[in-house]
């Protein structure tokens, strides 16, 4: 249990808000939609990026809103889902209303709205357990209101509160940076790689090669037996084609023993080997990786790997360009099917003669690569901390300086 600083008050929720529910006007009734009135599904709280909420995907009439059990909340109001999706929150940004799946609270005075939708996502689980429901689990209103909160001064809740939005903006801005960075990568694959954008001081002809052409052998895997224990928990690598998401593949799937790979169609594929997912229904297919060091593949996978004609870096960036392609070359009925050696070996790719040009080609886009995995850990690292600070700050145990007692 939770020691909160002795100066602050232990109460429950339904003593600090008014509680609201929400209604869907009749779908058959035309004048009740398609009005100027935000109308909000718990879906849009769970998609929505940010703290604040302002739109929605369908907007309801005033008719709408009269005659149908939705309100209309002010703004400032904590719209909380309730029902199936339990503890997700959002603040509105304006007036607007929701359907049945929220219980939405508007803050009495010395309640502050922002610290109060951070201290709920702590209290999530302990929703989720007072749920009851057969189809979907709901927290009744009662239940809600019950529940007890220990909450600061409403001074000190506006000093957590902007704290925590100071990290929250900090993280936003990672992720923004991010994008356009993911952005700009995938805009320059497509440039170097189809000859689009040439690098300074290169001017020889491109040619089109089979990757049998390009590759000194094409290797597949396979997977030893689950039932055996002796296959497994030694010291070789082995990949499952999930790990293709990876993209540079520092980390197996698991590891197994040399009974195991000599007692299976397992082979391991030297470091530098370029991997394509053979199978794979969602993303995966087609998708391609690079090997940091030697690993031993399942049947899902084959590595390219890059005979003296080929840089192995310029073509994991090439392939990546070309996942499209690849995905539609895969045999069986509607695509349905998958990837196969021979398939690869015949797939036609147009690339520098010049192996000198694709290195430099990768070296690009490998520093491109570096900054974004730079940007992804300093976000990381951000959220770690701002989960940290979140958990002390709204508990009490680490007090702001400003508000020490």
């Amino acid at each position: 249990m939770v020691a909160h600083p002795i100066d602050w008050d232990h109460t429950e929720l339904g003593n600090l808000v008014d509680i609201y529910q929400g209604g869907t006007p009749s779908t058959t009734n035309p004048r009740f939609w398609d009005g100027d009135i935000v109308w909000l599904t718990p879906s849009e709280i769970t998609k929505n990026v940010g703290l604040f909420i302002k739109d929605s995907e369908r907007k309801i009439t005033e008719e709408g809103l009269d005659n149908s059990n939705a309100c209309l909340l002010p703004e400032g109001t904590i719209l909380l889902c309730t029902r199936a999706t339990i503890g997700d929150c959002a603040i509105a940004s304006l007036p607007l209303a929701t359907n049945q799946g929220f219980k939405s609270l508007v803050c009495h005075d010395g309640m502050h709205n922002i610290f109060l939708s951070y201290l709920l996502s702590l209290l999530k689980e302990e929703m989720i357990s007072k749920a009851t429901g057969t189809t979907f689990l709901e927290i009744s209103k009662s239940e809600l209101q019950k529940i007890k909160i220990t909450i600061p001064s409403a001074e000190e809740q506006v000093a957590i509160a902007d704290t925590l939005t100071q990290f929250d903006a900090l993280i936003a801005s990672l992720d923004e940076l991010l994008d356009k960075k993911r952005n700009i990568r995938e805009g320059a694959i497509k440039d170097f790689t189809h000859g689009h954008t040439r690098i300074d001081g290169f001017n020889d002809s491109w040619k089109v090669v089979s990757l049998s052409e390009i590759t000194s052998s094409i290797i597949t895997g396979g997977t030893p037996s689950t039932s055996n224990p002796a296959n497994y928990g030694g010291n070789i690598p082995w990949l499952s084609s999930g790990e293709i998401h990876q993209r540079i593949i520092n980390s197996p799937t698991t590891y197994i023993t040399q009974h195991g790979l000599d007692n299976s169609s397992a082979k391991i594929a030297p470091a530098k080997s370029v991997l394509v997912a053979l199978a794979g229904q969602g993303k995966t297919r087609g998708t391609a990786a690079m090997l940091i060091k030697p690993m031993a593949l399942n049947q899902s996978l084959a590595a390219l790997v890059p005979n003296e004609n080929c840089d192995a870096g310029f073509l994991y960036y090439l392939l990546s360009g070309l996942y499209s392609e690849l995905r539609e070359i895969s045999s069986g009925d509607g695509g349905r099917g998958g990837l196969n050696k021979k398939l690869l070996s015949s797939f036609a790719v147009n690339m520098p003669s010049s192996v000198s040009e694709q290195k430099a080609i990768s070296d690009v886009l490998i520093k491109l690569d570096n900054e974004i995995s730079a940007l992804e850990t300093e976000r990381d690292k951000w959220q770690q901390i701002r989960d940290g600070a979140m958990d002390d700050l709204l508990t009490g145990r680490v007090r702001l300086q400003d508000w020490e007692v």
